[in-house]
C-alpha cells in the first residue's frame, strides 16, 4: 500500500470516529466559524485553562463556557470564546466535555494546536439549572425579605438589604464574599460566568437566596450552590461559577529600597492591590514596615513582602547602652555594655563599666536603651553579697 493511501485511510478513520463520537454527545461543532467575517484561522497562539465545572443556561456549549481564554488576538479570541463544541444539556441536568472534545473542535476549526497550550482540569462537569419562573417586571425588595448573613464559611445567607434597593441574587453572592474576606480586612471583586446572567437577575422580596460554597481556595474560580427560596420553600438549587480576587491596602515602595537599608516613613506608602491568592497577601500597615532593613533590593512600586525584611537589632554586642533602673520611685540612670545583640522587647545581658564587670538582665526600650529587670537586681545583689570576703 502507498503511503498516500495510508494517510487517507488514516484521516478518513480519525473523521469517521470523531463524526461518531459528536453525533453521540449530540456535538454541533463548526468547522470553521465566521464572526463578523473573520475565521478561527486567525487564532494561531494562545492558551485555554479548562475549569472543572461550569453553568450554561442555553441549548448550546461554547468554548468560552468551560475555558479561559489567554494570548489570541482579538479577533481570534471572539472567534473562538463563541464556537460550539456541543449540545447543551437538558435543563435540570448536566454534561461532561472532555479535553479531547475541545481538541477536536479546535482542530475542525482551523487552530493550529501546535501553538496553542492546554491545561488546567482535564474535563469539565457543565450544569444547566432548570428553568425558573423570572419575575415579570422588577421587584423591590421590603425589610426583612431577605435573611440574615450567617457567619459560616460553608453555609452563608443574604443580609437585610434597604427597601429602596432592588436585591438580587447577583448582589446577595457578592455579599456572600464580602463577608468571608471581610476578616482579611479586604473586600471582594466578583466576575460571574456569562452564562448566568439570566438566574443573578432573581430578586426579592418574591425570592429569597442561601449562599453555599460547594470547594476550592478562598479566592480564584469558585463554584456555588444557591437555593432559591419563595415564601421559605426552596424552589430550585442554582450552580454558579464565579471568579474572585480580593481588593486590599498593602504596603508599597514608594521608591527603590537598596538593600541593607533600614526603610523609613518616605520610603513606603499604603495603596490599594488586587490578591487572587490568600498567601500572597501583603502588609496592609506601614507601620509594620518602617525600622525594618530591606533583604533585597526593592524596586519602587513593589508590595512589600515579611520574606523581604529583617528586624534591625536596636541594641548591639559591644555598644556602650543607656541603662535605667527604678527602685523605691528613685530612677537611676547610668551606662552599661551589651553582650549580646537585641530587638525591641528582648532580654539582653548588659555588664557594668566598672573593674567588677557585674553582668544584669535588661530589656531593649529603645535605639541605645535598656532598662534594668527587677529580678536581675536581686539576683545581682546575692551574688554580691556571696562573693563578699
Amino acid at each position: 500500500m502507498k503511503r498516500k493511501d495510508c494517510d487517507n485511510i488514516s484521516l478518513n478513520s480519525l473523521r469517521t470516529g470523531a463524526a461518531q463520537r459528536a453525533a453521540q454527545a449530540g456535538s454541533l461543532v463548526a468547522v470553521v466559524l465566521v464572526l463578523g467575517g473573520v475565521g478561527l484561522r486567525a487564532a494561531q497562539a494562545g492558551s485555554l485553562r479548562m475549569w472543572g465545572s461550569a453553568v450554561v443556561v442555553g441549548d448550546e456549549i461554547h468554548l468560552g463556557d468551560v475555558c479561559e481564554l489567554t494570548g489570541f488576538d482579538e479577533a481570534g479570541q471572539a472567534a473562538l470564546t463563541e464556537l460550539v463544541l456541543t449540545a447543551g444539556p437538558p435543563a435540570g441536568g448536566s454534561r461532561v466535555v472532555h479535553m479531547d472534545m475541545v481538541r477536536a473542535g479546535l482542530a475542525q476549526a482551523g487552530t493550529n494546536l501546535a501553538t496553542t497550550s492546554l491545561f488546567g482540569a482535564m474535563q469539565c462537569t457543565v450544569v444547566r439549572p432548570a428553568a425558573l419562573a423570572m419575575p415579570s417586571k422588577s421587584i423591590v425588595a421590603a425589610p426583612g425579605a431577605v435573611q440574615s448573613a450567617a457567619k459560616s464559611r460553608d453555609q452563608a445567607t443574604t443580609g437585610n438589604p434597604p427597601s429602596s434597593t432592588q436585591y438580587t441574587l447577583r448582589k446577595a453572592v457578592i455579599e456572600y464574599f464580602h463577608g468571608e474576606l471581610a476578616r482579611y480586612g479586604g473586600r471582594a471583586d466578583v466576575v460571574f460566568d456569562r452564562t448566568s446572567e439570566q438566574v443573578l437577575d432573581l430578586s426579592g422580596p418574591t425570592y429569597t437566596f442561601h449562599v453555599r460554597r460547594r470547594s476550592g481556595p478562598a479566592l480564584g474560580l469558585i463554584p456555588l450552590e444557591v437555593e432559591v427560596l419563595a415564601d421559605g420553600d426552596v424552589v430550585q438549587t442554582v450552580p454558579l461559577v464565579a471568579q474572585v480576587s480580593m481588593i486590599r491596602q498593602a504596603a508599597v515602595a514608594r521608591r527603590a529600597i537598596n538593600q541593607g537599608a533600614t526603610i523609613d516613613a518616605l520610603d513606603v506608602e499604603v495603596a490599594s492591590m488586587s490578591f487572587s491568592r490568600i498567601e500572597h497577601l501583603g502588609m496592609d500597615d506601614a507601620a509594620r514596615v518602617i525600622g525594618q532593613r530591606a533583604k533585597r533590593f526593592v524596586p519602587a512600586g513593589s508590595m512589600i513582602e515579611p520574606a523581604m525584611l529583617e528586624a534591625v537589632p536596636l541594641v548591639v554586642r559591644g555598644q556602650l547602652v543607656t541603662l535605667t533602673s527604678t527602685a523605691g520611685g528613685i530612677r537611676v540612670v547610668t551606662a552599661a555594655k551589651s553582650t549580646q545583640d537585641g530587638l525591641l522587647g528582648e532580654t539582653v545581658k548588659v555588664q557594668a563599666v566598672d573593674a567588677k564587670r557585674v553582668d544584669f538582665d535588661a530589656v531593649v526600650v529603645g535605639p541605645g536603651k535598656v532598662e534594668l529587670c527587677a529580678t536581675s537586681v536581686l539576683s545581682s545583689v546575692t551574688s554580691s553579697e556571696r562573693n563578699r570576703p
